[in-house]
């Protein structure tokens, strides 16, 4: 009865902001999505994206996991106050806008220099990702300080989380600290971070981490990325790579190649010592003028897995649009 009522708690949270809206229906409507993702051979996947504003001054932005294959659906709800593995909300923040200020609490991601940790889960494929994106849990509680050059070209963010190495935040203390730098320069956009994460709260028990993350639109169909992330935990080191090369065939049509090595390994995270792979995903729009249907077909190589297959089709629906046509 205890985790029913938590469960039932948390969702209330979750889903004040959208009952909170004033009357103007331009500024203060809140954007509602509901994205359904099916891939062969797993289960189902369903996740939700509520995003708004309160008044002139606040906004949110608030996504749930409630159907998955790893974690299975029933581990989501019973991780409902876990900080070391995936549950059922990924995030739900409050931000205050000040001009060029904003300053963010609630549940986020951590602030790492990777566009690959940076994409919506649901956009992303997990047989071509790095370990670190598929075993770290980069979604914590804490609250973040972000100042925008005037341009816009450029962010600085200050951010303290909990540790993903607590059972449940902050229950033994143990924190995230992280400093990110954030680009946009028309062809490049960058996002580049050093964090430190404790595991324990003896003298040097913790891992610091350099992240980089990099874009180039080479053409206007060609967009290559490189992604780096540097660990240092106990006298050790470890080293991901990813790249990818993201061919803009057509208005209907992409094909992404992604690739990366990694070297080192980070036990705390379950990562291997030593890991290469290398894919392609051909990825058809259908509708005209948007990309909210997707379906895939992927093929790599991985030299822990072997061989990988799969296929999918992702749906993105807008509630809001729908409904205020």
């Amino acid at each position: 009865m205890k985790r029913i009522l938590s469960l039932l708690a948390v969702c209330a949270i979750c889903c004040t902001p959208v009952f909170a809206q004033e009357a103007d229906p331009e500024s203060n409507v809140p954007q509602v999505s509901v994205i359904a993702r099916f891939d062969y051979p797993v289960i189902p996947y369903l996740y939700t994206l509520v995003e708004g504003d309160l008044g002139e001054l606040f906004s949110y932005s608030i996504s749930n996991h409630w159907v998955s294959d790893e974690p299975t659906t029933p581990e989501l709800y019973q991780n409902t106050w876990r900080a070391d593995v995936l549950n059922w909300c990924d995030w739900a923040n409050v931000s205050l806008n000040l001009g060029n200020w904003s300053f963010t609490v609630g549940k986020d991601i951590i602030a790492i220099g990777s566009f690959e940790i940076d994409q919506y889960d649901w956009d992303s494929y997990w047989e071509i990702n790095s370990s670190f994106w598929n075993n770290a849990q980069v979604y914590q509680w804490g609250g973040k300080l972000t100042y925008a050059t005037p341009s816009e070209s450029n962010a600085f963010t200050l951010q303290a989380t909990s540790s993903p190495f607590n059972y449940k935040p902050f229950d033994q203390k143990l924190l995230s600290y992280a400093a990110m730098w954030t680009g946009d320069f028309d062809i490049y956009r960058s996002l580049w971070s050093v964090n430190l994460m404790e595991y324990g709260k003896g003298k040097g028990e913790n891992i610091k981490l350099f992240g980089s993350g990099n874009q180039l639109d080479v053409t206007d169909w060609l967009t290559l990325g490189l992604d780096y992330i540097l660990a240092l935990y106990d006298g050790a080191s470890s080293h991901t790579f990813a790249y990818t090369a993201d061919f803009h065939i057509s208005d209907h049509f992409d094909f992404l190649v992604k690739g990366g090595c990694e070297a080192g390994g980070l036990p705390d995270f379950d990562m291997p010592y030593e890991r290469g792979y290398i894919g392609g995903a051909l990825q058809y729009y259908p509708l005209a003028d948007s990309q909210d249907l997707r379906l895939h077909a992927l093929a790599c190589y991985d030299t822990i897995e072997g061989p990988l297959f799969s296929g999918g089709i992702t749906y993105n629906l807008n509630l809001t649009n729908l409904f205020t046509r």
